[in-house]
């Protein structure tokens, strides 16, 4: 029986977010009218109905098929006042002004405006980590209960924290490794106001402090944002907009004005320039509210929206009065108490696994990546909880990756951190694991090439990525006897490539048989060929290690009938 070679599809934005729902594929449509049968990267198609990514795992999409992810390390976890495992929360990303000394790669002093991840222990103190290799040490701060809220504003320059209890603080960093919180609730007019008014979270816009409890909205004066006693002279003013018919419980800047969240929908608040009325409430249309804040939101006065994850888990951009869905298949996943299938990377075998996501967080990293942290929870204050995945969605590619981690919190790592061996000029993405106090640092680099300091170390690459079922007609088997993979770590330039391949047949059209491990026949520029000889109703491959794959080539023979 001759040969036929076939190309995999590695454009699909399709993709089944588990694999039971990957449902059977078939190369040769034949009477097949169930399917469109466009390969479509663009994402206008439901079920292309042709073999793709199957499993994902520290996975991500590229404009030309999927490359692994893997992650920095640092040398030391984050020293905390209360020992490993008594981080309750992430308080705040802080945007304070942080002063890089001289160094071997830097000409200064040089100032940078740097979010600062803070956190909130056990002991009730509170501390804010850049790189995890040492602590920002935080002075005059105590906070009674992780239960509080934290919230924080931006006016005029000055940075201000509010804690839930009535207490705000104003932000300052004195130096390259210390941040000082100074308790300014004293200076707030009326005295008691922010206890008064059982305040619930503040934010800030067109050089207003504003806040909110849950039925009514504060603007502080425009000449000092302290002042909440009403006047028409200072502009200070409140209003109880009639937009909701449910509490309100976190607002957040946007461009323009801000954001009003209630339990049953979202009121967006447009900046007017009227010194009387500075504010015009407008019901966000298509919004069904937020049940869980702020880990369901995500936004800033710089980004092009809101991306939330409302309470029916319907994950949707937030645009001034207007809301649009974002991916379906990530919102359906999220209505579910699922059923998933976990890869085990020493044994090659799926273990069916009953994994309950609570309360998901969303972030949103350089207005491209939409990180949804998945199976587990991170709701109720307590040291053991954590997620163990991420579900990865390119904005522009509107396709869809997966990452493998367990973490209790995201954060943005701005420049000047002391990772590598010159100053760090990009944005990257970092996650720390409360249980264990460390942190990593995403890292999209196949080679490991870029050197690093002495403050941290790479971790292999370990993507798992599974493409099939490769099925030719529905009434034959196939014979799988060549797998040719384009986009491998080139021997040429790491002697022992991080790269191997497992077949998965199936008999049955559904579940795997054994894992069969290839021959490796070829290895030479970035391109490996395997040899093999594996029979079932359909096959499934499986890539694993550091690749940044472009081509997936099968050579196979028809077998016998079903």
């Amino acid at each position: 029986m001759p040969q036929i070679a076939y190309r995999a599809n590695l454009s699909a934005s399709t993709f089944p977010m588990t694999v039971a729902e990957g449902g059977r594929t078939v190369i040769v449509p034949g009477p097949d009218n169930n399917f469109d049968r466009r390969v479509d990267p663009q994402g206008e198609q439901t079920d292309a109905g042709i073999p793709q990514a199957l499993y994902l795992e520290n996975v991500m999409p590229t404009a030309n098929g999927y490359q692994s992810i893997g992650f920095i390390k640092p040398t030391a976890p984050m020293t905390v006042p209360a020992g490993v495992g008594n981080c309750i929360g992430k308080v705040v990303e802080l945007k304070v002004k942080l002063i890089a000394l001289p160094g071997p790669y830097i000409i200064g002093p040089v100032e940078y405006i740097i979010d600062v991840p803070m956190y909130i222990w056990t002991s009730g103190a509170i501390t804010g980590g850049i790189n995890g290799a040492g602590v920002i040490g935080i002075v005059g701060a105590g906070f009674s209960s992780y239960l509080n809220t934290f919230s924080v504003a931006v006016v005029r320059g000055v940075c201000y924290l509010y804690c839930s209890n009535g207490q705000i603080y104003t932000v300052a960093a004195t130096s390259s490794n210390n941040v000082t919180l100074t308790n300014v609730t004293a200076s707030v007019t009326p005295l008691g106001f922010f206890t008064t008014e059982d305040i619930i979270s503040i934010c800030s816009s067109n050089n207003y402090l504003l806040c909110h409890n849950t039925l009514t909205t504060y603007w502080s004066s425009t000449t000092t944002p302290l002042d909440f006693v009403s006047s028409l002279v200072s502009g200070a003013g409140s209003i109880d907009p009639n937009s909701s018919d449910d509490a309100v419980t976190y607002m957040k800047e946007a461009y323009n004005g801000f954001y009003l969240y209630a339990l049953n929908n979202i009121i967006y608040a447009q900046y007017t320039g009227n010194a009387r009325y500075p504010w015009k409430f407008t019901p966000v249309k298509n919004s069904t509210g937020v049940l869980f804040y702020p880990w369901n939101i995500f936004g800033a006065v710089d980004t092009i929206g809101h991306y939330v994850i409302e309470s029916n888990n319907n994950i949707r951009l937030v645009q001034q009065d207007n809301s649009l869905p974002i991916s379906a298949d990530i919102s359906d996943f999220l209505n579910k108490t699922t059923v998933q299938s976990l890869f085990n990377s020493s044994t090659n075998t799926f273990t069916e696994t009953e994994v309950l996501t609570e309360v998901s967080t969303i972030y949103v990293h350089l207005n491209r990546y939409l990180f949804i942290s998945i199976n587990g929870t991170n709701r109720d204050g307590t040291i053991d909880e954590k997620y163990t995945h991420l579900i990865v969605y390119d904005i522009q590619l509107k396709r869809v990756g997966k990452i493998k981690l367990d973490h209790s919190f995201i954060f943005t790592i701005t420049k000047a951190v002391n990772f590598f061996s010159a100053v760090v000029t990009e944005e990257s993405i970092g996650f720390v694991n409360k249980q264990t106090n460390e942190i990593r640092v995403l890292n999209f680099d196949v080679y490991n090439s870029r050197p690093l300091s002495v403050n941290a170390t790479y971790e292999e690459m370990q993507g798992v990525l599974v493409l099939g079922k490769f099925q030719h007609v529905r009434s034959r088997f196939l014979s799988l006897e060549e797998i040719e993979f384009e986009g491998p770590q080139n021997k040429s330039i790491v002697t022992n490539p991080n790269f191997s391949c497992v077949v998965l047949p199936s008999l049955d059209g559904r579940n795997f048989s054994a894992p069969v491990s290839p021959y490796l026949a070829y290895n030479s520029g970035g391109l490996i060929r395997y040899n093999s000889h594996v029979v079932g109703q359909n096959v499934s491959v499986a890539a694993k290690g550091a690749f940044s794959l472009n081509t997936l080539q099968l050579k196979y023979t028809i077998a016998g009938n079903r």
